[in-house]
């Protein structure tokens, strides 16, 4: 189903480059991001992520719809080192890389009527294919997890270019990690991120 969805996204995002112009806007992304992951019990020891910043790139096409838009994406996120603190026997998530592909859908509510500066709320998903090159991180990952979003930004648009701004909140809505790897059961709350990310239209 995840594949599907990934698939799906790639191709809707590249098909509605026929659309006109006046409409439809592809943008490309950067930005940086600041995560935690959820405090975990292991077996019943308590244990805690230290937080991560990374950063993530990629592209987006706003179909506008009015005052309210749909906005698919595809996006290349480095959520930074994985650290556990507070529990040094347990070698298999001590430290390691975190990857994603995300596949966010946003809906895209404009506040404002003014041509050049157009503020913006926004709602969605995000659906998530995580990995890393830790053998011992990727075997405890789930191979895929939603998350919901919400933020903020404004539209800038001079001389036929845009760029935009924005803060949003990402939620986990599934787990990212597995509740039992090996025997060992983990107890584990879904993970959160702060991003700020700016997209840039022509």
């Amino acid at each position: 189903m995840f594949r599907t969805i990934l698939v799906a996204a790639i191709i809707s995002v590249f098909s509605l480059s026929i659309v006109h112009t006046s409409t439809a806007q592809l943008n490309f992304v950067v930005g940086l991001n600041y995560g935690q992951l959820s405090d975990l019990q292991v077996d019943d020891i308590d244990a805690s992520f230290e937080s991560a910043s990374g950063w993530h790139v990629g592209v987006n096409y706003y179909l506008n719809l009015g005052i309210i838009g749909i906005r698919p994406g595809i996006l290349y996120r480095q959520f930074g080192d994985v650290t556990l603190e507070n529990f040094e026997s347990f070698d298999v998530l001590n430290k390691a890389d975190l990857t994603f592909i995300d596949v966010p859908v946003d809906l895209v509510f404009r506040l404002g009527i003014i041509p050049v500066v157009k503020p913006y709320i926004l709602a969605g998903a995000v659906f998530s294919f995580p990995s890393s090159s830790d053998e011992d991180l990727s075997e405890a990952i789930e191979s895929n997890s939603i998350s919901a979003s919400a933020g903020l930004g404004v539209t800038i648009a001079l001389f036929g270019v845009s760029v935009s701004p924005e803060v949003r909140y990402e939620f986990g809505v599934t787990k990212l990690l597995k509740e039992e790897v090996d025997g060992t059961v983990i107890n584990n709350d879904p993970p959160s991120s702060v991003i700020l990310r700016v997209g840039i239209g022509l």
